[in-house]
């Protein structure tokens, strides 16, 4: 019961924010642009090559060069076990997290912090696509490789997407090509659309 409040609420907290954020639009990213600026100054001031060098692999594991031959083999060893509603899981986490940051992106059309580049990219800014991609899908994994283990196999699982999220997220920063609030809000997002594909596939 708890837990099932606690999803709900959260759901409607992350919509009621992503409505006052669409409602005031620029105006809202104007309000954080000073809290978003000073965040990446820390992190271009405290730069070093090795840290930016294990950034760039940390980011490159949340790329699509290397998430599309991982989510193909996932689902292929899945359709081999014959775990069809797994594989319906894997793809919503993934693709679905990709096409809804999309939306978000070219709804939204936030510039990215160009002035912080320490790599190349073309897409909008907001939200972060690393974020809620490895929000939605460490968390979906986690899910269901653990869902009939123990309570301590799923604290395990779930801190591991957990810490992977964040260094996804913390990566993106480093890196200079994503704003603050865009890689927390990729992470609201993430994990959002996880809990409502959990029960779309689990409950339903």
């Amino acid at each position: 019961m708890k837990k099932s409040l606690f999803k709900t609420f959260y759901i409607y907290i992350v919509a009621l924010l992503s409505i006052l954020m669409l409602s005031l639009g620029d105006s809202f990213f104007k309000f954080v642009l000073k809290f978003d600026e000073s965040i990446l100054m820390f992190f271009d001031n405290h730069q070093n090559t090795i840290v930016l060098n294990i950034m760039k692999f940390i980011s490159f594991i949340g790329s699509s060069s290397f998430l599309v031959p991982f989510i193909t083999l996932c689902t292929l060893i899945l359709i081999f076990k014959k775990k069809y509603k797994d594989v319906f899981v894997i793809i919503s986490a993934s693709l679905g997290s990709l096409g809804l940051n999309s939306l978000l992106k070219n709804i939204i059309k936030r510039a990215r912090p160009v002035e912080f580049f320490k790599t190349i990219e073309t897409s909008y800014s907001f939200p972060s696509g690393h974020a809620m991609v490895a929000a939605s899908l460490s968390f979906s994994i986690a899910f269901l490789l653990t869902r009939n283990k123990s309570t301590k196999t799923k604290t395990i699982a779930y801190s591991i997407a957990t810490l992977y999220t964040i260094l996804m997220s913390f990566s993106r920063l480093c890196l200079g090509v994503h704003y603050p609030t865009d890689v927390v809000f990729g992470m609201f997002y993430g994990i959002a659309l996880f809990l409502l594909i959990k029960d779309l596939f689990f409950k339903f």
